[in-house]
């Protein structure tokens, strides 16, 4: 004979309980990374210059292989970053202060690609773009200009792009849009 018992004591699960505990971030790691960001802008920029060893010149030419000559303006973001680690509370870079100044790098290189590229054309009219100082980003941003526009004015729509962008990076904005407004708005004559 088979007995089934369904009364069997069943085992009572156990709920560990979890403490969580929140851990206050290491401020005096963020000081470091904020001196790590200093530190590599002055490499960048020794680097720049060709001086300084192989590890400068190195990462200088991994910079200008990315962004051309606009890898001069890597070093300034990434002291702007660490000014910006320094300046807040929680020594956090804000997520949109390294989003701008990341879109100021990319636009700043592709203008300068599209502002300094050369043109030549087939017998079919297709036109075929070589030079230009914007790098690796600079070539993929501003060769999609350069399919749509002509190389003068993708490197206006460029410019125009990167003196806004800048005007927002560094909080010009207001300034910025009172002097345009002022430059076009008719004097009066005695």
């Amino acid at each position: 004979e088979c007995y089934t018992r369904t009364d069997m004591a069943k085992k009572k699960k156990r709920k560990s309980k979890q403490i969580h505990v929140e851990r206050e971030p290491n401020m005096f790691l963020r000081g470091v990374w904020a001196v790590m960001l200093i530190v590599v802008a002055l490499f960048l920029l020794i680097g720049g210059f060709n001086m300084g060893g192989a590890l400068p010149t190195g990462m200088f030419k991994g910079a200008y292989a990315a962004f051309g000559i606009g890898a001069y303006l890597v070093p300034v973001a990434l002291i702007f970053w660490s000014i910006h680690k320094f300046k807040q509370e929680e020594h956090k870079i804000p997520f949109i202060k390294i989003v701008s100044m990341l879109i100021f790098l990319v636009l700043s290189s592709a203008w300068l690609h599209v502002g300094f590229v050369t043109g030549t054309t087939d017998a079919f009219g297709a036109t075929t773009w070589t030079g230009g100082h914007g790098g690796a980003i600079g070539k993929a941003v501003g060769g999609a200009g350069l399919a749509v526009f002509s190389n003068i004015l993708a490197s206006i729509i460029f410019f125009i792009l990167d003196v806004l962008v800048f005007c927002w990076v560094f909080g010009l904005t207001h300034q910025a849009w009172a002097l345009i407004k002022n430059l076009f708005q008719r004097r009066e004559r005695d």
